[in-house]
């Protein structure tokens, strides 16, 4: 065998082992990268389960056939289409239109008929005793009709991170809980924020993103909290914003002065997606609610509302 079959062989011997090492590392990733979406998966299906033992324990729905509520109960600004789309101040590489664009030449119709059961609160009662015997930080149970936002609302004053990994019932996971900013004043803090995750399984406040639907706010207007003393707050809805990260001047849970509260209120007014029509006033003195939750960009997207 002459010197250049030898060479030839020695490449070929080489080039199949860099091959077989070549699969062999392929396939390690890929079943690290099966086990981390099974691990994913595993989260999600537990969290799943989780709260809807929850739920199953604590809270009592009302009867599917009950009658909607009457036009008057939920009268509605109606959102004029020639107003101007105010900007919501994000970069032109993101690829989210206003969607106050989409097929709205004509003003949006309120149909108390069609909507009523989306909007009217399902929930007859939520059983607090349960609820805080299991995790005495469960500070209120919060409900979007017509939507999968039905979860208990967590505080602990001082941390607002340890409910971003622990669920309810404490375990660690990355659904974590809905939860209010620890640095609040509790349920009655003048501005109320809580925060929760977007999961590619659509729970927890995976379903805020609907929000970027007009017409979709039309027919989802409002959000409940249920307090442990059997008080329902109902808030109507004002703005839903888009910001970068966690802009700070969207962060606020006290203000100064009235003149303070005003310009927190006005922001949202003039970075929303879309006009809803609903003024939101200092002087009210009425509770406003912030709910923030993450794109799977760098974006944060808030639902601002304040209480009727």
């Amino acid at each position: 065998m002459s010197d250049f079959d030898t060479a030839s062989n020695q490449t070929k011997s080489t080039s199949k082992k860099v091959a077989a090492q070549a699969a062999i590392l392929f396939f390690l990733l890929f079943l690290a990268g099966a086990a981390a979406v099974f691990t994913e998966w595993l989260c999600y299906v537990s969290g799943q389960q989780e709260y809807g033992r929850i739920a199953a324990l604590a809270v009592e729905t009302r009867p599917a056939d009950e009658s909607p509520p009457s036009a008057s109960d939920f009268a509605l600004p109606v959102p004029d289409p020639e107003a101007p789309v105010p900007s919501c101040g994000t970069p032109a590489f993101f690829q989210e239109p206003p969607p106050y664009s989409q097929g709205l030449s004509d003003p949006l119709e309120y149909n108390p008929a069609d909507t009523g059961q989306a909007q009217q609160s399902q929930i007859a009662a939520v059983n607090f005793s349960v609820l805080q015997a299991g995790n005495p930080d469960c500070a209120a149970w919060i409900e979007i009709p017509g939507t999968r936002i039905s979860y208990p609302v967590m505080y602990r004053a001082d941390d607002g991170a340890f409910y971003l990994t622990h669920t309810y019932e404490l375990s660690e996971t990355k659904a974590g809980a809905i939860h209010i900013d620890g640095a609040c004043e509790g349920i009655d803090s003048r501005n109320l924020l809580i925060y929760g995750h977007t999961l590619l399984d659509g729970s927890m406040f995976t379903d805020l993103h609907r929000y970027k639907n007009p017409r979709f706010y039309q027919q989802h207007p409002f959000i409940y909290l249920h307090l442990p003393d059997g008080t329902v707050r109902r808030y109507l809805i004002a703005a839903c914003v888009l910001t970068q990260g966690e802009q700070e001047s969207f962060y606020l849970w006290d203000f100064k002065d009235d003149a303070s509260a005003q310009a927190y209120y006005d922001q949202f007014a003039e970075q929303a997606l879309y006009p809803t029509g609903v003024s939101v006033t200092a002087d009210s003195q009425k509770q406003t609610l912030v709910l923030s939750t993450c794109t799977r960009r760098i974006y944060r997207r808030l639902i601002f509302a304040v209480e009727q």
